[in-house]
């Protein structure tokens, strides 16, 4: 059964997928591969074989699983976890391959993602660092994860007394992806937390603020490389924290 553990800003997978098609993420994911080695391809057709990996938020990549049981984590971008991720990992590069310094046990992963324990999952300790965004970053950041329905930035930066333009700049600096990248971001995750609600897809999604069933998918693909459908499929185990 697959499993997956979702909080207000951050989530985690345990199971099998297909191949996921190119996409950009909208955070940092750590990819792990527990029963075995996987491919993931980027720009340039780049192929790498690996146990594990780190990728940024907003970097094109397919995944190629092979069958292999994945663990996922995907990190906020404005959180300290992130934070230190780029640090250790992604200072001079946007994806650091086999991270993990101990081989995989499913036992250990299935305690880490139920917990978001990164430092467990990874058996090695982050470094310590100052959190560091910029004040008006986050209290966007706040009114995005407080509002039921996707803002549109200029509204967003009316709130914190920022022009468009200069906010669209301040926000991608802070958070390595666009404010509409991350918008979009958020709002896939609302859809699949209405979701454990309404068991119902189009339903879901129209809560969340897609126009349709279609424009849900659409952006799931782009954001995941994968359908809906071909998350929450029948043997899920779906679990919101907020």
């Amino acid at each position: 059964m697959n499993q997956i553990n979702m909080w207000k800003d951050k989530s985690t997978f345990l199971g099998h997928f297909p191949t996921a098609d190119w996409h950009k993420h909208g955070s940092p994911v750590l990819f792990i591969g527990v029963s075995g080695d996987f491919t993931i391809e980027f720009d340039g057709g780049v192929k790498e074989r690996c146990s594990s990996v780190v990728v940024d938020a907003g970097v094109a990549h397919k995944t190629y699983p092979g069958g292999e049981l994945m663990a996922l984590f995907y990190l906020s971008p404005y959180s300290l976890n992130s934070m230190q991720f780029k640090k250790l990992f992604l200072s001079q590069t946007n994806y650091q391959l086999d991270v993990l310094k101990t081989p995989t046990r499913k036992s250990r992963f299935e305690k880490s993602l139920q917990n978001f324990d990164i430092e467990q999952a990874l058996d090695r300790k982050l470094p310590s660092l100052n959190y560091n965004v910029d004040e008006r970053v986050c209290q966007s950041l706040q009114l995005i994860h407080e509002s039921s329905l996707p803002k549109n930035r200029d509204d967003i930066a009316n709130s914190v007394n920022l022009s468009s333009s200069r906010f669209n700049h301040l926000f991608s600096q802070n958070m390595n992806v666009s404010y509409r990248h991350y918008r979009q971001w958020i709002q896939l995750g609302k859809a699949l937390a209405h979701y454990q609600h309404v068991k119902n897809l189009t339903h879901a999604a129209l809560l969340a603020g897609f126009s349709d069933a279609s424009h849900f998918s659409n952006t799931c693909k782009k954001l995941l490389g994968i359908s809906p459908s071909s998350i929450l499929k029948k043997d899920t185990s779906l679990n919101v924290s907020y």
